[in-house]
């Protein structure tokens, strides 16, 4: 009995920090407050007026990720571009922000070149943290293959011949933006089966990075169960009315380290309902089959400025959590988002 009392009082654990906060038991003295916020609900626009810091005219841009190097400004932010009309024509691309309320468009554009690659390549993702590697850069084809970036002593981006992972490898279904983690050695690729279900593919880190630095043998994996629905997301269809999502994707995952020490796993995503859209978060500390994840029942992003949110992601920047997502409005960038604390005093 003691594992299952152990999950319950974990997962209880778990869900007065959803609800409440995070606290500890103890004298009552509270711990320094100098650990990063990873807040799961409650984002707003940090310009409802002006909300896109990122745009081009004529093209749709979604699936921010930063690039791991400081937790500062500059971001080095890095997309998905597709050309308006031409869904299956994706580019990944760069750009820098120098601030958070200063716009710019893309710098460069990485197009399919490999013919295993297809049509179109997408849902970039940063992975760090590899054994005597600098951070790699992950994105899947229009097929569902995954592809790997690395970078070179010059700087420059380097693609490698052949995927990390072929096309329905990891699920015969329609594959979604796949987002690592990586803990003990073992790496995690978290991803979405046909919009509804969300997987992991685990396999030793030492093997990617065996991949990486060009031994390019199949690496082994094996498959979680189902840890999470769309089901157990609620989406606002009206202002009196939820629904459970009908749909989740456009995942990001990421490992974090709590006030009090301890690792949790936060999911982020896109959930729809009735064609209603929601961004959506969840958390579990194990991030696994034996506790799998626990929804967050409010929104994660409060308000949208009239637009419809796309692919998240969340990042530090000097010690505050920012969220970047995809917004469409006239057309589709990349909106910053940031907890209601953080906003700029109103005189």
């Amino acid at each position: 009995m003691r594992p299952r009392v152990g999950t319950a009082i974990r997962r209880i654990c778990l869900t007065v920090l959803l609800g409440t906060g995070c606290g500890t038991l103890g004298d009552g003295v509270p711990l320094p407050d100098n650990w990063p916020r990873t807040p799961l609900r409650g984002f707003v626009l940090r310009d409802l007026e002006s909300p896109l810091v990122i745009e081009r005219a004529g093209f749709d841009l979604d699936m921010p990720t930063v690039e791991p190097t400081g937790g500062g400004l500059p971001l080095h932010l890095f997309g998905q571009l597709t050309p308006r009309n031409q869904p299956d024509r994706k580019q990944l691309f760069s750009a820098v922000l120098t601030a958070l309320d200063v716009a710019t468009e893309p710098a460069d554009l990485f197009a399919p070149t490999l013919p295993w690659e297809g049509q179109g390549i997408g849902n970039p993702m940063w992975l760090s943290g590899l054994p005597d590697l600098d951070p790699v850069l992950l994105y899947t084809t229009s097929d569902g293959a995954i592809g790997v970036f690395r970078r070179l002593r010059d700087g420059s981006l380097e693609r490698l011949p052949m995927p990390l992972f072929t096309a329905g490898t990891l699920t015969t279904g329609k594959l979604g933006r796949v987002s690592p983690t990586l803990e003990n050695g073992r790496l995690r690729l978290y991803f979405s089966v046909d919009d509804w279900s969300v997987h992991f593919a685990d396999t030793a880190a030492s093997d990617v990075a065996a991949f990486v630095r060009g031994d390019l043998r199949p690496v082994a994996f094996s498959i979680s169960p189902s840890l999470i629905t769309a089901a157990n997301f609620q989406v606002s269809v009206s202002r009196s009315q939820q629904l459970p999502a009908e749909r989740l994707g456009s995942l990001f995952v990421r490992r974090f380290t709590t006030p009090a020490g301890r690792g949790r796993y936060d999911l982020y995503g896109r959930a729809e309902a009735m064609g209603k859209v929601a961004l959506v978060a969840a958390a579990s500390f194990r991030g696994d089959a034996g506790e799998p994840f626990l929804a967050v029942p409010d929104p994660l992003l409060a308000a949208t400025a009239g637009g419809i949110p796309m692919g998240p992601s969340v990042t530090e920047v000097s010690g505050h959590s920012v969220l970047l997502l995809g917004l469409k409005m006239v057309q589709t960038g990349i909106a910053v988002a940031v907890p209601q604390s953080d906003l700029p005093k109103q005189p």
